[in-house]
């Protein structure tokens, strides 16, 4: 392979990495560049060795912060040593930063779109669940 040809390949590569690039910051929207698409959940207790589940995985026990997707609801257990455990749902609702897409004179539609494809849109109103014993 000549030296021309190596250059144009290598060329080309860019160009493609670039648009890639490119494409990638094109096809965020406000609600996915506001927040993200996950939040984060502070989940406190009273009960320093129960243990904490969310959508039934164990994320640890005591106080937990965890990050969850927004795309969809969240079911919290809190499971003391003693005693029942206890459950709090986590719903989401839609997001004020999806009506920032209006804003943006073409391509509001494709970035609402995004928004809900991704979740963005959403977000939980509460940061904290608190759960406690007696």
């Amino acid at each position: 392979m000549s030296q021309a040809c190596f250059d144009i390949v290598i060329m080309k590569r860019a160009q493609l990495v670039s648009i890639l690039i490119a494409a990638g910051f094109c096809l965020n929207s406000c609600a996915t560049i506001w927040h993200g698409t996950q939040q984060e959940i502070a989940i406190k207790t009273n009960q320093p060795e129960a243990q904490v589940l969310v959508d039934n995985l164990y994320h640890g026990k005591g106080n937990q912060v965890v990050k969850l997707a927004r795309d969809e609801d969240h079911i919290i257990e809190v499971v003391p040593v003693k005693g029942p455990a206890r459950t709090a749902k986590l719903e989401r609702s839609l997001s004020l930063a999806l009506l920032y897409n209006l804003l943006i004179p073409v391509g509001s539609t494709v970035g609402a779109i995004i928004d809900f494809i991704s979740g963005a849109c959403y977000e939980f109103d509460s940061e904290q669940v608190e759960v406690n014993f007696e």
